[in-house]
């Protein structure tokens, strides 16, 4: 009869925390921050401000070979150059293969591809990577998206690694053009 309650309350508990982990995206706003355009997405080059983080798309290549491995049939790499800043004074933890997500014009996610994504700071094996506590870290990550679309993709960010297992909480959202 005890474990019957004691199942809800943690699980309760287990979500009330990792809603306490999504950050605040209404928080203060750093010096330098864009602001997003009339849809809600900021462009490449633009500074997102997001919880305790700020994400940069610094630039966006179109690639048929990373790291001399070809995409899959019909595909192409998408590869995002990214600096990510933690502006907490405490280490923060991501994973971008949970955290970052490709969309096309119809809602189609593509996921990271890991297995070709360049070994970066960004993107080190070890995932969850570490960000330091007010520091920030940059690299490649890339997708794989039909190579006949070339223009529509959106890239997404949700700060929070546990509630970007269950697709809730707050997100960022980049026009890739």
């Amino acid at each position: 009869m005890k474990r019957q309650f004691l199942i809800p309350i943690v699980l309760g508990l287990l979500i009330a925390i990792a809603g306490a982990a999504c950050g605040d995206p209404t928080g203060p706003v750093p010096a330098g921050v864009a602001t997003p355009g009339t849809d809600g997405h900021y462009a490449v080059g633009q500074e997102a401000h997001i919880g305790t983080y700020v994400v940069t798309v610094k630039r966006v290549l179109n690639e048929t070979n990373v790291n001399g491995m070809a995409p899959d049939n019909g595909m192409r790499f998408l590869v995002l150059d990214l600096v990510i800043q933690n502006l907490d004074t405490n280490n923060a933890r991501m994973s971008p293969a949970a955290q970052f997500t490709v969309l096309d014009k119809q809602g189609t996610q593509f996921p990271m591809d890991g297995d070709v994504t360049p070994t970066t700071e960004l993107t080190s094996p070890s995932l969850p990577q570490t960000i330091p506590a007010l520091g920030s870290i940059h690299g490649e990550i890339a997708f794989q998206v039909p190579a006949n679309e070339h223009e529509g993709f959106l890239l997404t960010f949700n700060p929070s690694f546990l509630m970007s297992l269950f697709s809730h909480g707050h997100t960022i959202t980049f026009d890739l053009g």
